[in-house]
């Protein structure tokens, strides 16, 4: 039948056909040809044809037949068909995207000019806006890179990885945006979004780099508290500057308890920052540094308790740069006690 229009569920499609003969069938040849497809004329022995995973599109399939020692027939119009595309194949799927980036500058620009109407707030409130802000500025860089994994996925017409990130970008963004307006979130919690902005990257960079999550005896990870996303530009320069630039290596983040100081460590095996400096400016990684040195100073005039950042540049047994490791002190914090 002409002009069929198929969903797309139907990518697997068979046709069987005959050719009206009066002499002996076995002496005839049949070739057929997709149209929208390929030009190339192909056998079909068995009179009967296969397609399997075709993409959307509009086809015409086209059989002709010979006798043996006589050449091709005219062809014959077998079919006509429309294969409709999934949505993430159609230009709505692009431009759904296109809404929610928009949508999402809207609302961190709508909510920037709400947090500077706060700078004239009383004293008591200052310290609490600080921890907003801060936070604020982390908030567009981190969504910045995000998306531009899930556009490449696209360019690349990787639709099923496409949907898949999609769906752990949705759940990122909501644990970023709930967190946006608390000034601590438990360990559990910094953990779970921490986990999925690396599978977001491991899945960017095609799984070159692993990742591990430690907590030392004591951490209880619902009760003790920290600052929302105070880790991720730490990660994120291991990421960049540590494991990428070799093409693989492990991240590994990590809690304990040491004299009634919850320690945080952000370890990688990769190039070390003197090798990370000859590839790249250095200023989005001291940017994170800055960001994360900020904010620890800002809780620990809160809590009026020791804070500290401290970068390590680790060495093999042959003195060679083996990676970098960051420790981040913090107020031993529990939920019950958070102010």
């Amino acid at each position: 039948e002409a002009g069929v229009r198929l969903p797309p569920s139907k990518r697997d499609l068979t046709f069987v056909f005959q050719a009206v003969w009066q002499q002996d069938h076995s002496n005839l040849h049949y070739q057929y040809r997709l149209r929208g497809l390929e030009e190339q004329w192909r056998n079909a022995p068995e009179k009967t044809i296969r397609f399997t995973t075709l993409p959307p599109g509009e086809y015409t399939l086209e059989v002709r037949v010979k006798a043996r020692k006589k050449t091709w027939g005219n062809p014959k119009v077998l079919a006509q068909f429309v294969l409709l595309p999934k949505f993430t194949e159609t230009p709505w799927f692009g431009l759904s995207i296109a809404v929610v980036i928009l949508l999402i500058s809207a609302a961190g620009f709508a909510w920037l000019l709400q947090s500077e109407k706060t700078k004239v707030r009383l004293e008591q409130e200052a310290q609490q806006f600080q921890h907003e802000a801060l936070v604020a500025q982390l908030k567009p860089h981190f969504i910045y890179n995000t998306l531009n994994s899930i556009q490449n996925f696209i360019l690349n017409n990787q639709i099923d990885a496409s949907t898949d990130y999609l769906s752990r970008f949705a759940a990122l963004l909501r644990k970023v945006l709930h967190h946006s307006h608390q000034k601590l979130v438990t360990v559990e919690e910094e953990r779970m979004a921490l986990q999925l902005y690396l599978e977001l990257e491991s899945m960017r960079f095609e799984h070159r780099f692993q990742f591990h999550f430690k907590f030392g005896k004591g951490v209880q990870v619902n009760a003790l508290m920290i600052p929302p996303m105070l880790l991720q530009p730490l990660i994120e320069n291991a990421l960049w500057h540590g494991v990428l630039p070799q093409r693989g290596g492990t991240i590994t983040v990590s809690w304990a308890i040491a004299d009634d100081q919850l320690i945080c460590h952000v370890e990688d095996d990769g190039v070390g920052r003197g090798r990370a400096k000859t590839l790249t400016s250095g200023n989005q990684r001291s940017y994170g540094t800055h960001l994360c040195n900020k904010r620890l100073q800002l809780m620990g005039t809160s809590y009026k308790k020791a804070t500290s950042l401290t970068i390590t540049d680790k060495v093999d047994a042959d003195g060679k740069p083996a990676g970098t490791r960051v420790e981040v002190t913090l107020p031993l914090v529990h939920k019950n006690k958070n102010a």
